[in-house]
């Protein structure tokens, strides 16, 4: 009893003379910015790939994926669904699937419909729920929303990018992942028509496999994560980050009107695109003619402090900037939505968003602590942009 009561008066002392050094050992870590959807309580467990849904009712649902050395990815990978009932204000958990990855959200006839991979690279999976993403139908097989197969030890890559209602069909880009390891993606794209069976893999429309040559650029050497986007010309394009030494390059790769066949030319298809060497969602905005996005742009002064820190630009996520285009060539950056100066550790980045009445709602995979890369997210984050269109005018430069 004597030694406990000695432990703990010099408890108190060590706590008294921490308090008066101006130190709060109670302090705890700040909160990332926006409001947190869900927070990983495992270091080794990481949240990635969210999407965003506007319900009709009003509500947000908001679905990402679990992944990092502790996720259980023994069950094809784990997506979890949340929503808010208040505008964002506050989120709560709504299901879990098992075997779903990389997914967007998208309605149809009055259904909720998520399509992705069953689980990293792997096959092409889509579900449907019936009562607001409580319960959802099972990719079982080819009439049950099995919709392609991986091949071999090959498979399937995508992210959450936009579905597209075009000219009577559904359109939604993956790309095809070869036994070469990373970087090795061949774009394609997926449709069906708006009247068709969703589940049934059998009414969806494969494009060819359109690989990446590295000749096509000597400082580029990939593509991923295609954006379905109708051109100005009222064509489709998938229009698809491109991996490289530098930072602001997109690839507009060309899609044939009956969705069966793709094909770039190098000469004009690679486009200036602020922050486009990272993931990024494209939406087109008809009030103000526009194409938005938001992307992780890295100003100049940030380039020649990365380059002194040997931090790669494709890992430079710590800005998150708000740009459009009239043309999807010329890009204006508007405002910045998120920044810090943590380049080394935090990360906004993955952004999905939809056009809510006057603003922009995002959900982001969101890397923020002291013990954080900008990789590897421990939070899904919700954010708003108010008046968003008001921001047309406003430019923002290096």
């Amino acid at each position: 009893m004597k030694m406990q009561c000695l432990a703990w008066i010099r408890s108190c002392m060590i706590t008294c003379l921490l308090s008066s050094a101006g130190i709060n050992i109670f302090a705890q870590e700040p909160a990332p910015p926006g409001t947190v959807i869900e927070k990983s309580s495992n270091g080794r467990i990481y949240l990635g790939a969210p999407s965003i849904l506007v319900m009709p009712n009003g509500d947000y649902l908001s679905s990402h994926h679990l992944t990092g050395p502790d996720a259980p990815h023994a069950t094809g990978g784990i997506k979890r669904i949340h929503v808010s009932t208040d505008k964002g204000k506050t989120w709560s958990f709504r299901s879990e699937l098992k075997g779903q990855f990389w997914s967007s959200l998208f309605l149809h006839k009055g259904n909720v419909y998520l399509i992705g991979t069953r689980g990293g690279v792997s096959d092409v999976v889509i579900r449907r729920s019936t009562d607001g993403g409580r319960t959802w139908t099972e990719p079982s097989d080819e009439q049950n929303g099995l919709l392609l197969r991986k091949e071999g030890g090959m498979g399937y890559h995508c992210a959450p990018v936009p579905v597209v209602f075009h000219n009577g069909r559904i359109w939604r880009a993956f790309e095809y992942t070869t036994d070469k390891g990373w970087g090795h993606f061949d774009a394609l794209m997926l449709s069906i028509d708006v009247d068709d069976d969703l589940l049934d893999a059998s009414k969806w429309t494969a494009s060819n496999r359109l690989p990446f040559h590295a000749g096509q650029h000597p400082d580029y050497t990939s593509w991923l994560e295609g954006n379905a986007v109708v051109s100005p010309d009222g064509g489709m394009i998938d229009m698809l980050r491109v991996h490289h030494k530098g930072d602001d390059i997109a690839a507009m790769v060309q899609v044939s009107k009956d969705g069966k066949n793709i094909s770039f030319d190098p000469a004009t298809g690679f486009v200036n695109m602020p922050g486009a060497c990272k993931k990024f969602t494209i939406h087109f905005d008809r009030k103000t003619g526009r194409y938005w996005s938001l992307a992780n742009y890295v100003p100049a002064a940030e380039k020649e402090r990365a380059s002194r820190l040997r931090h790669p630009l494709e890992r430079a996520r710590n800005s998150l900037v708000l740009i459009s285009s009239k043309d999807l060539i010329s890009w204006d950056k508007h405002q910045t939505i998120i920044h810090s100066p943590k380049i080394l550790k935090h990360g906004f980045q993955y952004a999905d968003w939809k056009m809510d009445g006057n603003d922009i709602v995002a959900a982001v995979r969101t890397a923020f602590g002291e013990n954080t890369n900008p990789h590897d997210a421990n939070f899904i984050t919700f954010h708003r942009i108010k008046d968003f269109r008001k921001l047309t005018k406003k430019r923002i430069d290096d």
